[in-house]
């Protein structure tokens, strides 16, 4: 099942064609992933928009590379990487290539939290101590920290 979002748009679109679009802000050429599995049908809107906007950031010159996978039932669905790895000696991204994640996990960690919020799990505006009671700082303050706040 795909998550969508929408944000001062017209119409919704995948959290997937977002992630990508965000994760390849900087890739200058395409390489489809060796063995990747085929697109499964129900994926092929999301992946072919993910893919547009992917191609203005090529033209643009304004990412390096990125790596997309697609999980459903604990099963890689869908795969491609994008761009170089090394560009001085011009190593396609692999499967096996490391990213320095950078602000990314902090979408991820939302996305998350608020996915325990929704089952009722998490309530966000109790101290964090309740779900991490070793949770410290030396400000007395922190006791107050909600999660919400974080």
């Amino acid at each position: 099942m795909l998550i969508q979002w929408s944000a001062s748009m017209k119409s919704k679109v995948p959290l997937f064609a977002f992630m990508a679009a965000f994760l390849c802000l900087s890739t200058m050429a395409f390489s489809q992933s060796p063995g990747a599995p085929a697109i499964p049908e129900h994926l092929r809107q999301a992946v072919a928009i993910a893919r547009e906007a992917l191609e203005q950031d090529l033209r643009a010159e304004t990412a390096c590379s990125a790596a997309v996978a697609i999980i459903e039932d604990r099963a890689i669905v869908y795969s491609e990487t994008f761009g170089l790895a090394d560009r001085e000696n011009k190593m396609p991204v692999g499967a096996d290539t490391l990213f320095n994640i950078g602000s990314i996990s902090k979408t991820f960690t939302a996305s998350a939290v608020m996915a325990l919020v929704d089952e009722g799990k998490v309530e966000l505006d109790v101290p964090v101590l309740r779900y991490l009671p070793e949770f410290a700082m030396a400000d007395p303050r922190f006791r107050n920290i909600t999660v919400r706040m974080l």
